[in-house]
């Protein structure tokens, strides 16, 4: 079976991954970003997007209709106009 090219350099990609670069001697960014998506993240934890919960945000009236403030209920009162 013959080695993956880079679609970039046209270099082998390699298994282990490797570095490849460009004629004019920079580093090719597609060989780049494929070694840079295999390694494992540097401080652990890292999640897909897919996987990450977003924040629930309860929409919170400040103003009654007349005007008047609003204030969510809590312990220490009972939602009524201030």
């Amino acid at each position: 079976m013959s080695e993956t090219s880079c679609i970039q350099c046209g270099q082998p990609s390699g298994t282990p991954l490797r570095l490849n670069h460009l004629p004019n001697g920079l580093p090719c960014p597609v060989c780049r970003d494929r070694l840079l998506e295999s390694l494992p993240a540097p401080f652990g934890g890292a999640r897909a997007e897919d996987e990450i919960e977003e924040p629930v945000r309860s929409f919170e009236p400040r103003y009654l209709a007349g005007g008047e403030e609003w204030k969510a209920d809590s312990d220490d009162d009972q939602g009524e106009p201030a």
